[in-house]
Protein backbone atom coordinates (compact mmCIF):
# COMPACT_ATOMS: atom_id res chain seq x y z
CA UNK A 1 0.00 0.00 0.00
CA UNK A 2 1.23 3.50 -1.03
CA UNK A 3 2.42 5.65 1.91
CA UNK A 4 0.16 8.79 2.73
CA UNK A 5 1.45 12.03 2.71
CA UNK A 6 0.44 15.11 3.86
CA UNK A 7 0.58 18.21 1.73
CA UNK A 8 3.15 19.80 4.21
CA UNK A 9 5.35 16.69 3.36
CA UNK A 10 5.14 16.73 -0.51
CA UNK A 11 5.64 20.46 -0.96
CA UNK A 12 3.54 20.59 -3.53
CA UNK A 13 2.07 23.89 -2.14
CA UNK A 14 5.39 25.36 -2.15
CA UNK A 15 4.48 27.90 -5.55
CA UNK A 16 1.09 28.63 -3.88
CA UNK A 17 2.57 29.40 -0.36
CA UNK A 18 5.15 31.60 -1.93
CA UNK A 19 2.49 33.49 -4.13
CA UNK A 20 -0.41 33.53 -1.37
CA UNK A 21 0.86 32.93 1.32
CA UNK A 22 1.70 30.53 4.00
CA UNK A 23 -1.80 28.47 5.05
CA UNK A 24 -3.48 29.79 2.14
CA UNK A 25 -4.68 25.67 1.26
CA UNK A 26 -6.04 23.72 4.13
CA UNK A 27 -6.05 19.85 4.68
CA UNK A 28 -9.74 19.30 5.25
CA UNK A 29 -9.14 17.10 8.18
CA UNK A 30 -7.22 20.24 10.16
CA UNK A 31 -9.87 22.53 8.85
CA UNK A 32 -12.27 23.47 11.95
CA UNK A 33 -14.47 24.35 9.04
CA UNK A 34 -15.03 20.97 7.66
CA UNK A 35 -14.86 18.67 10.30
CA UNK A 36 -17.80 20.44 13.08
CA UNK A 37 -21.32 19.27 13.17
CA UNK A 38 -24.26 20.90 11.36
CA UNK A 39 -26.03 22.44 14.14
CA UNK A 40 -29.87 22.52 13.61
CA UNK A 41 -33.20 23.74 14.44
CA UNK A 42 -36.64 21.49 15.29
CA UNK A 43 -39.21 21.65 12.74
CA UNK A 44 -41.62 20.66 15.43
CA UNK A 45 -42.61 17.92 14.22
CA UNK A 46 -40.89 14.61 14.83
CA UNK A 47 -41.99 13.22 11.17
CA UNK A 48 -40.29 15.76 9.22
CA UNK A 49 -37.31 16.20 11.38
CA UNK A 50 -36.81 12.59 10.76
CA UNK A 51 -37.31 13.04 7.37
CA UNK A 52 -34.88 15.77 6.75
CA UNK A 53 -32.16 13.69 8.55
CA UNK A 54 -32.70 10.88 6.24
CA UNK A 55 -30.64 8.29 7.80
CA UNK A 56 -28.13 11.45 8.28
CA UNK A 57 -27.37 13.59 11.70
CA UNK A 58 -29.37 17.03 11.01
CA UNK A 59 -32.78 16.45 12.49
CA UNK A 60 -34.38 19.65 11.53
CA UNK A 61 -33.35 23.26 9.57
CA UNK A 62 -29.48 23.67 9.89
CA UNK A 63 -27.79 26.97 10.44
CA UNK A 64 -23.97 27.87 10.35
CA UNK A 65 -24.93 30.15 7.26
CA UNK A 66 -27.35 27.43 5.81
CA UNK A 67 -29.94 28.43 3.65
CA UNK A 68 -33.58 26.54 3.68
CA UNK A 69 -36.38 26.87 1.10
CA UNK A 70 -40.23 25.76 2.53
CA UNK A 71 -42.29 26.22 -0.88
CA UNK A 72 -45.68 25.12 -1.48
CA UNK A 73 -48.95 26.30 -3.12
CA UNK A 74 -51.36 28.59 -1.19
CA UNK A 75 -52.47 27.73 1.81
CA UNK A 76 -50.55 24.47 2.54
CA UNK A 77 -48.83 25.75 6.10
CA UNK A 78 -45.77 27.51 4.98
CA UNK A 79 -46.34 30.16 7.78
CA UNK A 80 -47.36 28.24 10.69
CA UNK A 81 -44.19 25.90 9.78
CA UNK A 82 -42.23 28.74 10.08
CA UNK A 83 -43.51 29.52 13.13
CA UNK A 84 -43.36 26.14 14.57
CA UNK A 85 -39.49 26.68 13.78
CA UNK A 86 -39.04 29.96 15.55
CA UNK A 87 -40.68 27.97 18.35
CA UNK A 88 -38.25 25.27 18.56
CA UNK A 89 -35.30 28.29 18.25
CA UNK A 90 -36.78 29.66 20.89
CA UNK A 91 -37.05 26.50 23.41
CA UNK A 92 -32.59 26.37 22.27
CA UNK A 93 -32.45 30.21 23.75
CA UNK A 94 -31.99 31.55 19.70
CA UNK A 95 -33.53 34.67 18.90
CA UNK A 96 -35.27 34.83 15.79
CA UNK A 97 -35.51 38.03 13.12
CA UNK A 98 -38.69 37.87 10.88
CA UNK A 99 -38.72 39.83 7.69
CA UNK A 100 -42.43 39.76 7.26
CA UNK A 101 -42.95 41.63 3.97
CA UNK A 102 -46.03 39.84 3.25
CA UNK A 103 -47.18 41.54 6.53
CA UNK A 104 -49.44 38.65 7.29
CA UNK A 105 -47.92 37.96 11.27
CA UNK A 106 -49.63 39.08 14.35
CA UNK A 107 -49.07 38.83 17.54
CA UNK A 108 -51.99 36.29 18.40
CA UNK A 109 -51.10 33.74 16.02
CA UNK A 110 -47.64 33.71 16.99
CA UNK A 111 -48.65 33.34 20.88
CA UNK A 112 -51.44 30.52 19.53
CA UNK A 113 -48.31 28.11 17.61
CA UNK A 114 -46.49 28.63 21.30
CA UNK A 115 -43.55 31.46 19.89
CA UNK A 116 -42.13 33.60 23.10
CA UNK A 117 -42.73 36.73 21.52
CA UNK A 118 -40.03 38.31 23.50
CA UNK A 119 -37.11 36.46 21.58
CA UNK A 120 -38.51 37.64 18.27
CA UNK A 121 -37.61 40.79 16.17
CA UNK A 122 -39.69 41.56 13.58
CA UNK A 123 -39.20 43.81 10.33
CA UNK A 124 -41.42 44.82 7.92
CA UNK A 125 -41.34 47.79 5.21
CA UNK A 126 -43.12 50.29 7.26
CA UNK A 127 -40.68 50.16 9.79
CA UNK A 128 -38.15 49.93 7.82
CA UNK A 129 -39.10 53.25 5.79
CA UNK A 130 -39.40 54.93 8.75
CA UNK A 131 -36.26 53.72 10.58
CA UNK A 132 -34.15 54.56 7.06
CA UNK A 133 -36.02 57.96 6.71
CA UNK A 134 -37.92 57.25 3.70
CA UNK A 135 -40.57 59.53 2.30
CA UNK A 136 -42.75 59.74 0.14
CA UNK A 137 -43.18 55.46 -1.12
CA UNK A 138 -44.63 52.80 0.64
CA UNK A 139 -41.89 49.85 -0.77
CA UNK A 140 -38.97 48.34 -0.39
CA UNK A 141 -37.47 46.64 -3.77
CA UNK A 142 -35.65 43.17 -3.53
CA UNK A 143 -32.62 44.85 -3.69
CA UNK A 144 -33.05 46.62 -0.71
CA UNK A 145 -34.01 43.92 1.26
CA UNK A 146 -31.25 42.02 0.35
CA UNK A 147 -28.56 44.53 1.62
CA UNK A 148 -30.54 44.66 5.37
CA UNK A 149 -30.52 40.99 5.36
CA UNK A 150 -26.73 40.65 4.42
CA UNK A 151 -26.22 42.67 7.38
CA UNK A 152 -28.33 40.99 9.76
CA UNK A 153 -26.51 37.90 8.70
CA UNK A 154 -23.50 39.31 9.57
CA UNK A 155 -24.05 40.54 12.56
CA UNK A 156 -24.57 37.15 13.89
CA UNK A 157 -27.59 39.05 16.25
CA UNK A 158 -29.67 35.82 15.58
CA UNK A 159 -29.97 32.58 15.26
CA UNK A 160 -32.22 32.39 12.41
CA UNK A 161 -33.64 34.90 10.18
CA UNK A 162 -36.80 34.45 8.00
CA UNK A 163 -37.98 35.94 5.00
CA UNK A 164 -41.71 35.98 4.80
CA UNK A 165 -42.30 35.48 1.78
CA UNK A 166 -40.15 35.85 -1.44
CA UNK A 167 -43.11 36.37 -3.68
CA UNK A 168 -44.29 39.15 -1.68
CA UNK A 169 -41.07 40.98 -2.61
CA UNK A 170 -40.63 43.78 -5.11
CA UNK A 171 -38.05 44.52 -7.97
CA UNK A 172 -36.62 47.94 -8.57
CA UNK A 173 -37.85 47.85 -11.81
CA UNK A 174 -40.92 47.11 -11.36
CA UNK A 175 -40.65 49.94 -8.08
CA UNK A 176 -39.64 52.55 -10.98
CA UNK A 177 -43.04 51.27 -12.68
CA UNK A 178 -44.92 52.05 -10.09
CA UNK A 179 -43.44 55.37 -9.60
CA UNK A 180 -44.18 56.42 -12.93
CA UNK A 181 -48.13 56.58 -13.01
CA UNK A 182 -49.03 56.23 -17.00
CA UNK A 183 -46.68 52.59 -16.66
CA UNK A 184 -48.97 49.29 -16.14
CA UNK A 185 -48.35 45.54 -15.32
CA UNK A 186 -47.63 45.30 -19.48
CA UNK A 187 -43.94 47.31 -19.00
CA UNK A 188 -42.88 44.18 -16.61
CA UNK A 189 -39.99 42.59 -18.24
CA UNK A 190 -39.84 38.40 -18.47
CA UNK A 191 -37.29 37.24 -15.53
CA UNK A 192 -38.18 40.65 -13.68
CA UNK A 193 -38.16 38.76 -9.98
CA UNK A 194 -35.36 36.38 -11.25
CA UNK A 195 -32.62 38.92 -11.82
CA UNK A 196 -32.22 41.23 -8.89
CA UNK A 197 -32.69 37.77 -6.50
CA UNK A 198 -29.59 36.58 -8.75
CA UNK A 199 -27.53 39.30 -7.55
CA UNK A 200 -29.19 38.73 -4.09
CA UNK A 201 -27.62 35.59 -3.64
CA UNK A 202 -24.40 36.54 -5.14
CA UNK A 203 -24.68 39.59 -2.55
CA UNK A 204 -25.09 36.64 0.39
CA UNK A 205 -22.83 34.28 -0.38
CA UNK A 206 -19.80 35.91 1.33
CA UNK A 207 -21.78 36.64 4.61
CA UNK A 208 -23.30 33.41 4.71
CA UNK A 209 -19.99 32.01 4.89
CA UNK A 210 -19.20 34.71 8.21
CA UNK A 211 -22.63 33.67 10.15
CA UNK A 212 -24.02 31.71 12.79
CA UNK A 213 -26.98 32.48 11.09
CA UNK A 214 -29.61 30.44 9.18
CA UNK A 215 -31.92 31.89 6.66
CA UNK A 216 -35.17 30.09 5.79
CA UNK A 217 -37.08 31.66 2.94
CA UNK A 218 -40.82 30.82 2.49
CA UNK A 219 -41.53 31.10 -1.70
CA UNK A 220 -44.78 29.87 -3.47
CA UNK A 221 -45.01 28.00 -6.64
CA UNK A 222 -46.03 29.52 -9.55
CA UNK A 223 -47.50 28.31 -13.22
CA UNK A 224 -45.03 28.19 -15.98
CA UNK A 225 -45.78 28.76 -19.89
CA UNK A 226 -44.94 25.62 -21.19
CA UNK A 227 -46.23 24.36 -24.22
CA UNK A 228 -46.59 21.14 -23.22
CA UNK A 229 -49.12 21.38 -20.69
CA UNK A 230 -49.05 23.25 -17.33
CA UNK A 231 -46.24 23.29 -15.72
CA UNK A 232 -44.85 24.79 -11.66
CA UNK A 233 -41.89 26.14 -10.81
CA UNK A 234 -40.96 28.38 -7.46
CA UNK A 235 -40.60 32.04 -7.80
CA UNK A 236 -37.05 33.78 -8.44
CA UNK A 237 -35.48 31.44 -10.76
CA UNK A 238 -32.93 28.56 -10.81
CA UNK A 239 -30.59 30.81 -9.51
CA UNK A 240 -31.60 30.72 -6.05
CA UNK A 241 -32.08 26.99 -6.16
CA UNK A 242 -28.31 26.63 -6.23
CA UNK A 243 -27.98 28.63 -3.43
CA UNK A 244 -30.08 26.34 -1.16
CA UNK A 245 -28.81 23.86 1.55
CA UNK A 246 -32.27 22.49 2.07
CA UNK A 247 -35.42 23.22 -0.10
CA UNK A 248 -38.74 21.06 1.27
CA UNK A 249 -41.76 20.81 -0.97
CA UNK A 250 -45.11 21.07 1.22
CA UNK A 251 -48.45 19.94 -0.34
CA UNK A 252 -52.26 19.45 1.29
CA UNK A 253 -53.77 16.39 1.67
CA UNK A 254 -56.81 14.98 2.35
CA UNK A 255 -57.77 13.98 6.10
CA UNK A 256 -58.88 10.73 6.87
CA UNK A 257 -61.80 11.37 8.29
CA UNK A 258 -64.62 14.95 8.81
CA UNK A 259 -63.78 14.41 12.40
CA UNK A 260 -60.19 15.44 12.58
CA UNK A 261 -60.27 17.62 9.69
CA UNK A 262 -62.38 20.39 11.39
CA UNK A 263 -59.38 23.20 11.92
CA UNK A 264 -57.06 21.23 10.44
CA UNK A 265 -55.25 19.39 7.72
CA UNK A 266 -52.42 16.76 6.69
CA UNK A 267 -49.70 18.26 5.28
CA UNK A 268 -47.20 16.48 3.30
CA UNK A 269 -43.51 17.40 3.33
CA UNK A 270 -40.75 16.36 0.24
CA UNK A 271 -36.91 16.73 0.59
CA UNK A 272 -36.02 17.87 -2.97
CA UNK A 273 -32.80 18.73 -2.05
CA UNK A 274 -30.26 18.66 0.82
CA UNK A 275 -26.34 19.49 1.55
CA UNK A 276 -26.53 18.90 5.06
CA UNK A 277 -28.35 14.67 5.23
CA UNK A 278 -29.13 12.58 2.43
CA UNK A 279 -32.10 14.11 0.49
CA UNK A 280 -35.31 13.02 -1.24
CA UNK A 281 -36.71 12.28 2.71
CA UNK A 282 -40.53 12.59 2.79
CA UNK A 283 -43.40 12.66 5.80
CA UNK A 284 -46.69 13.44 6.65
CA UNK A 285 -47.60 15.83 9.80
CA UNK A 286 -50.93 16.98 11.17
CA UNK A 287 -51.48 20.69 11.03
CA UNK A 288 -53.96 22.22 13.50
CA UNK A 289 -54.76 25.86 12.88
CA UNK A 290 -55.45 26.93 16.55
CA UNK A 291 -51.82 25.31 17.29
CA UNK A 292 -49.73 24.63 14.65
CA UNK A 293 -48.04 21.33 14.36
CA UNK A 294 -49.82 18.09 16.33
CA UNK A 295 -46.49 16.95 17.68
CA UNK A 296 -49.01 13.91 19.61
CA UNK A 297 -49.89 12.47 16.07
CA UNK A 298 -46.35 11.77 15.27
CA UNK A 299 -45.71 10.43 18.43
CA UNK A 300 -48.48 8.23 17.87
CA UNK A 301 -47.79 7.65 14.28
CA UNK A 302 -43.99 6.23 14.86
CA UNK A 303 -45.02 4.90 18.23
CA UNK A 304 -47.35 2.39 16.57
CA UNK A 305 -44.90 1.89 13.49
CA UNK A 306 -41.98 0.99 15.71
CA UNK A 307 -44.51 -1.38 18.34
CA UNK A 308 -44.30 0.84 21.11
CA UNK A 309 -48.33 0.99 20.60
CA UNK A 310 -49.96 -2.32 19.80
CA UNK A 311 -52.67 -1.73 17.76
CA UNK A 312 -55.18 -4.79 17.59
CA UNK A 313 -58.54 -3.37 15.14
CA UNK A 314 -60.05 -0.33 17.27
CA UNK A 315 -58.19 -1.16 20.34
CA UNK A 316 -54.66 0.21 21.95
CA UNK A 317 -52.14 -1.32 24.28
CA UNK A 318 -49.55 1.88 25.21
CA UNK A 319 -46.90 1.00 27.27
CA UNK A 320 -47.20 1.18 31.29
CA UNK A 321 -50.91 1.95 30.76
CA UNK A 322 -53.18 -0.51 32.10
CA UNK A 323 -55.76 -0.45 30.40
CA UNK A 324 -56.56 -0.43 26.47
CA UNK A 325 -57.86 2.71 24.64
CA UNK A 326 -60.37 2.02 21.58
CA UNK A 327 -60.29 4.41 18.93
CA UNK A 328 -57.30 6.74 17.29
CA UNK A 329 -59.11 9.80 18.72
CA UNK A 330 -59.06 8.83 22.42
CA UNK A 331 -55.27 7.89 22.06
CA UNK A 332 -54.19 11.12 21.20
CA UNK A 333 -56.45 12.60 23.79
CA UNK A 334 -54.37 10.64 26.24
CA UNK A 335 -50.47 11.90 24.84
CA UNK A 336 -52.44 15.66 24.69
CA UNK A 337 -53.50 14.88 28.06
CA UNK A 338 -50.64 13.59 29.65
CA UNK A 339 -47.25 15.32 28.52
CA UNK A 340 -44.90 13.58 30.67
CA UNK A 341 -46.09 10.27 29.58
CA UNK A 342 -45.64 11.25 25.92
CA UNK A 343 -42.25 12.74 26.66
CA UNK A 344 -41.47 9.37 28.18
CA UNK A 345 -42.72 7.98 24.85
CA UNK A 346 -40.54 10.09 22.49
CA UNK A 347 -37.10 9.01 24.09
CA UNK A 348 -37.99 5.20 23.84
CA UNK A 349 -38.89 6.37 19.87
CA UNK A 350 -35.84 6.15 16.99
CA UNK A 351 -35.97 9.07 14.90
CA UNK A 352 -32.84 7.83 13.12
Amino acid sequence: MAKTTTTEESGKLSFLEKKYGKGVVIQVSKSIDYTKEVEYISTGSLMLDRAIANGGKCFGIPLNGAVTQLVAEYSCGKSTLAYSIIKEANKKGERVLLVDVEGSATIDYLQCVGVDIDMVDVIDTDILLSAMAIKGRNYLAIEEYAGFIADALVSDDYGLIILDSLPAMLPAAEARLEDDKTANVSGNAVGGVARPWGKAYRLWTGALHHTRSGLLIINQFRSTLDMYGPSKAPTGGKSLQFLMSLSISLSRQLDRDKERNVGGMFIKASVEKSKVSPPFGKATYYLTLDQGIDKDYDVYTLAVAQGLIKKGGAWFELPEVEQKIQGEDKVLTFLADNPEYTEKLISQLKLD
